[in-house]
């Protein structure tokens, strides 16, 4: 059904707009599906993060942040025991795949503004307060997207069917 040959193939693959929109025809009855199986990567997540090798030190910098004592800013400046004091201590937006995997599966779970409990991880302590979750719709920009995603895939598929077939 969707057999080209190959000047359609190129004229496809230079046209951005035939392109998405021969992806958007193609795959249009796979897109809803295939957002349920990314959705959790195409959600983008806002954190703040402290990380220091003491417990005691963690404890009372988590208390300080919890009793709105001190930013998380104020703590990375005012602490020379903060771990990439210098580094982002506000991470956003980032995919659940780009958080770090220390902290990733708190981040997963989390609530709009929880902040945790310090928590050890290869001996640092690490101070998690989840900021903010945009949660991906399934609007017409996130079904261009996935198509050409999908699309993507297609056209790797198509050329390792082509390279085998070429072997034999």
């Amino acid at each position: 059904m969707y057999e080209i040959n190959y000047n359609e193939w190129l004229d496809l693959i230079n046209s951005d707009y035939f392109w998405a929109s021969w992806c958007m025809k193609k795959f249009e009855n796979n897109l809803s599906n295939y957002f349920s199986i990314r959705k959790e990567y195409l959600d983008n997540f806002y954190y703040s993060i402290i990380k220091v090798k003491n417990k005691e030190l963690a404890d009372e910098l988590y208390l300080r942040i919890k009793e709105n004592e001190a930013s998380f800013e104020e703590i990375a400046n005012q602490f020379p025991e903060v771990i990439d004091q210098k580094s982002k201590i506000k991470i956003g937006p980032v995919s659940i795949n780009e958080v770090e995997r220390s902290i990733r599966s708190l981040i997963k779970v989390g609530g709009k503004n929880q902040i945790w409990k310090p928590k050890l991880f290869n001996d640092i302590w690490f101070i998690v307060r989840l900021d903010n979750i945009l949660h991906a719709e399934f609007d017409q920009n996130l079904k261009i997207k996935l198509s050409l995603e999908l699309g993507d895939k297609f056209l790797e598929d198509k050329f390792i069917e082509i390279q085998k077939a070429n072997l034999n």
